[in-house]
Formats: structure tokens, sequence, C-alpha cells
């Protein structure tokens, strides 16, 4: 099941505490060349909880999630094609 959350922090916050083990698509949009803009997180990335975006984690752009990644990468294919990227932090997909 996808979730998508704009200008909504507090559910947005409160999916992510209730699925810790889940995942969120960063979907700026843009143009199609900014798949470095377009990531996939793994919902513990501490990109995603930096003290500098508290209030604000869905008003820039939404986010979308899901407890399955393959349901997510689903939805971000259909959404931009190949525009987009898994983040490589050391909590995400990083090597």
């Amino acid at each position: 099941m996808i979730y998508r959350f704009y200008n909504q922090d507090k559910e947005y916050e409160s999916w992510c505490k209730e699925n810790q083990s889940g995942f969120v698509f960063n979907y700026y949009g843009g143009t199609l060349d900014r798949a470095d803009m377009n990531k996939i997180h793994k919902v513990v990335c501490p990109f995603l909880w930096r003290k500098a975006d508290e209030g604000k984690r869905t008003t820039t752009y939404e986010n979308v999630c899901s407890e399955n990644l393959d349901d997510l990468i689903e939805f971000v294919k259909n959404e931009r094609g190949s525009s987009w990227s898994f983040c490589k932090g050391v909590y995400c997909f990083g090597e």
C-alpha cells in the first residue's frame, strides 16, 4: 500500500514512527534530470530527520511511503521513469 503526505507533517511523522522498517520517497518532482532530488530512503535514514526540516518535512515536496519496497519502486517508476535514485547514506542503501 502507498501512503502520500503533502502538508501533513504530523501524519507523516506518525506513519514513520509506526513503520520503522518502511520506506520513504522524497517526491521533489521537477524536470526528469533531477534524479538526485527524487530519492527513496529507509524510514530510519538520518537525512529524513534533520533538525532544520522540523515542521516542514512535507511542505517543500511530497513524501510517498510504503512498508513494501517493491510497491514503492513500482509507484516511483510509474511517476518518474528512471529519474530517481536510492539514498546512498550508510543507514539507507549505501554500499
